[in-house]
């Protein structure tokens, strides 16, 4: 991204500036020091060589500079400036503790990639926390192999976030809205091993739309029944056909504490997802929404221009946000390093006083009607939870979505 490339550059560029009159080695032939040198090609004249552990780059050009061993820099005085941004964390630790064992007279000066990210995911803005996974969350989700991820539409960093976020957390009752296959139930269900912690799942799909004969949940049914006795699936139909069978609206103990929704991305289908699920959710619930970002995508996927109701129910539903923080190169989303494609709320309060911000999103254009017999039944859920005055708008948004999908048939849109 070039605002993050311009500001990781010019940190760099005030590292080797505070070492004037100093001898000068980078430490790792990386992409992102071929790309600083490409843009200030003067320091070039400060450097003494560029130090690479990958011996088929020694006795090499990198951008006019000569690439060394370690070994070449053993009873030298010099300042190492460290260069490696994918895994810096763990690549600078170990460049550390080689300087420390084998180079004496050497400086390893400090890592400007840990410190630039510090600086931007430490902000002062007290509703947002930004979620760094250790390298135990990473273990942990890297414990369950790639067999998963064919039936996982996320990417790493999703899946990261969400596996961390539950391990973290320890939710007792959990529902997941949106199923598909089942992959993100097995990433969240690896989380909660050894606890006596349940997913209550529903889709609104009975048979998987991408794999032919096979039914939603089939990954967790077919390939790790022994997982069931945490897990209860449910399909077919409106997600409000099932929760007075799994929880209360009347009861906080009986409610969930963690909700993750997944599903179709075009209004109105999340925003209906929330509505039903939020009379059913602790007052400090926390909330995930994936895919907030999909539209993002459209460039790739055209049909994905339209995917961007998670977006806005991340800023219409109230609470504290937890956003995902960049680790290393394999669990960075494909989108950018600041904006992922998943995020979390934690609920409180003030989160149910605000309800009328999420009704409002249904009057965005919508891209398909529910059935006639859904319509009804969403009618008189939002009447029984929310009051008739809700009731009474989501029926006036319907009949003018009706009247537009009318509208929209007769001159060859739909």
């Amino acid at each position: 991204m070039r605002i993050k490339n311009y500001r990781l550059n010019l940190k760099l560029l005030n590292q080797i500036n505070n070492l004037k009159n100093k001898k000068i080695v980078f430490w790792g032939a990386s992409l992102f020091l071929k790309d600083f040198l490409n843009k200030n090609s003067k320091v070039k004249d400060l450097i003494v060589g560029i130090v690479d552990t990958n011996s088929e780059k020694w006795n090499t050009q990198f951008e006019g500079l000569d690439i060394i061993s370690p070994e070449n820099l053993l009873g030298k005085t010099v300042n190492i400036i460290f260069t490696i941004q994918n895994d810096y964390d763990k690549c600078y630790q170990e460049v550390s503790e080689y300087i420390s064992n084998n180079l004496p007279c050497a400086k390893l000066e400090q890592n400007i990639f840990k410190e630039f990210y510090n600086e931007l995911y430490d902000n002062n803005d007290v509703n947002i926390t930004f979620l760094k996974p250790s390298q135990k969350d990473i273990d942990l989700l890297e414990s369950l192999g790639d067999d998963y991820k064919p039936y996982s539409k996320m990417v790493n960093q999703d899946r990261l976030f969400l596996s961390t976020l539950v391990s973290r957390k320890k939710p007792k009752k959990i529902l997941e809205v949106g199923v598909s296959s089942g992959g993100s139930s097995y990433i969240m269900l690896n989380a909660l091993k050894n606890t006596d912690s349940h997913i209550f799942a529903l889709d609104y799909n009975i048979n998987h739309r991408d794999f032919e004969g096979k039914k939603c949940g089939f990954y967790i049914n077919e390939k790790h029944p022994e997982l069931k006795q945490q897990w209860t699936f449910y399909a077919g139909g409106l997600s409000l056909n099932f929760l007075d069978k799994i929880s209360s609206s009347e009861n906080e103990e009986d409610k969930f504490d963690f909700c993750f929704i997944d599903t179709a991305h075009v209004t109105p289908c999340e925003i209906l997802d929330t509505l039903q699920v939020f009379p059913y959710l602790k007052k400090n619930a926390t909330l995930v929404y994936h895919d907030t970002n999909l539209h993002l995508y459209a460039m790739s996927h055209p049909a994905f221009k339209t995917a961007f109701l998670n977006n806005l129910l991340m800023s219409a539903v109230k609470g504290h946000k937890i956003l995902p923080v960049k680790t290393n190169a394999k669990y960075v989303s494909s989108i950018s390093d600041y904006v992922a494609n998943i995020g979390a709320i934690e609920l409180n309060p003030e989160s149910f006083k605000s309800i009328n911000d999420i009704f409002n999103l249904l009057a965005l254009e919508w891209y398909y009607l529910p059935k006639e017999e859904e319509i009804i039944q969403l009618q008189t859920f939002f009447e029984r939870h929310y009051g008739n005055y809700w009731a009474d708008y989501f029926m006036s948004v319907v009949e003018i979505q009706k009247v537009l999908f009318e509208k929209y048939k007769k001159i060859g849109i739909l």
